[in-house]
């Protein structure tokens, strides 16, 4: 794959060992872009030992699908049978997002507003997929019926950075989540407030815990009104639908 203007490796030794640990397991290239990517990120270098199928998918199809393939992996994340599955799901959806999305920037393939907006995408498919999770989950616990997050009375809405889909790769994703009373189905001894800080809390968890698989964002509530004062999730006073 040509580079425009490819950076040279600052640690030319790093990327020798991070080829050779990959063709160990059977993956071997003459790619300059893999010198420029692991001589100068060791970050990519582990995802790329991690995530071999995604690094040689991406030379025979193009980032572009395999970033679409890790989307489709985090939102289906909201199938998961257990949490343990749901945040693994969503932390190899990272590493393989992660993966694409640098390359294609350091190779010159796309450009920043295409790699910003690209992060934000991907940080969309996470944060559906962890609430479809706890949303299902939910329902299970209170003998509820299962509702779709379009229905089920949250409104989540992206700020900062997130909101203005110019995610960089160290960025937190900044949440404000509001609830409908009228329309949010659940509630904790009786009080919708207390278990729509439940599902906010486990969105927290699912996208912020770091594992043994890393994490995936580090989600920041604190932009919401008065954070010191208020809870995670406040009432929606103004009307306003799940985005």
């Amino acid at each position: 794959m040509a580079l425009r203007n490819p950076p040279n490796p600052f640690d030319p030794a790093r990327a020798a060992r991070v080829k050779e640990k990959l063709a160990e397991v059977g993956f071997t290239s003459g790619e300059p872009l893999l010198e420029s990517v692991f001589g100068n990120s060791a970050f990519l270098g582990r995802m790329a030992i991690r995530e071999v199928g995604a690094l040689g998918e991406y030379f025979a199809a193009g980032p572009q699908t395999v970033l679409n393939a890790a989307i489709l992996l985090a939102e289906a994340a909201g199938r998961a049978d257990t949490e343990a599955q749901a945040m693994k799901d969503l932390r190899i959806a990272k590493r393989r997002a992660a993966l694409a999305i640098a390359m294609a920037d350091i190779a010159g393939t796309w450009d920043v507003d295409k790699v910003t907006a690209e992060l934000t995408r991907f940080a969309d498919a996470c944060v559906a997929g962890a609430l479809r999770f706890l949303l299902t989950v939910t329902a299970a616990q209170t003998g509820s019926q299962a509702v779709a997050e379009e229905a089920c009375g949250l409104t989540v809405l992206a700020m900062g950075k997130y909101g203005a889909f110019e995610l960089n790769y160290s960025s937190d994703i900044d949440l404000v989540v509001f609830y409908d009373a009228e329309k949010f189905p659940f509630a904790k001894r009786g009080d919708p407030r207390g278990a729509a800080v439940d599902i906010v809390r486990g969105l927290v968890k699912l996208l912020s815990e770091t594992t043994n698989d890393g994490y995936v964002f580090r989600a920041d509530l604190r932009l919401r009104p008065d954070a010191g004062a208020t809870q995670v999730c406040d009432l929606d006073r103004c009307g306003l639908g799940l985005l």
